[in-house]
């Protein structure tokens, strides 16, 4: 499953919409993700200013490694953006503005639709709530529910 979104006073999860399944996401894994001083030497950043972690090479359905560069931008509230597309063709991207008012500004939008977010710099941390939004429940269920709202 993905980000949970508001619709209608119903919580969705973005999976639900596309039709999209991230198998390497489990409880289990979220701690194989290396921690440490942030290395975007393999990647480039675009004419906005954001880090683009966009791996064309990889399968977001299939590879362990699709998320790893914007996961670690994720921790550390860095502008940075990922594009996928879904099961259906439609358009999504990840994309994290950085720092309002204290706060991490993240969105995803999928074809005009999604949730933006506003976020404590603690509750990202350790990357286990971006594993929530990818619909792992991490307990942190609250925190989506809190800082996020439906567009």
């Amino acid at each position: 499953m993905f980000m949970s979104i508001k619709q209608n006073n119903d919580i969705k999860t973005i999976a639900n919409i596309t039709n999209i399944t991230v198998p390497f996401i489990n409880k289990e894994n979220t701690s194989t993700i290396q921690t440490g001083s942030l290395d975007t030497s393999s990647t480039t950043t675009n004419s906005e200013g954001f880090v683009d972690c966009t791996n064309t090479d990889s399968d977001i359905n299939s590879n362990a490694d699709f998320f790893k560069c914007f996961l670690e931008q994720f921790k550390v509230c860095g502008a940075s953006v990922q594009k996928a597309v879904g099961s259906r063709g439609e358009s999504i991207v990840f994309k994290i503005y950085g720092l309002e008012q204290n706060k991490c500004h993240y969105r995803v939008d999928i074809d005009g639709h999604g949730g933006d977010c506003l976020f404590e710099l603690k509750d990202m941390a350790d990357g286990k709530l971006f594993y929530q939004l990818l619909g792992s429940d991490q307990g942190l269920q609250f925190v989506v529910d809190t800082y996020c709202v439906s567009f």
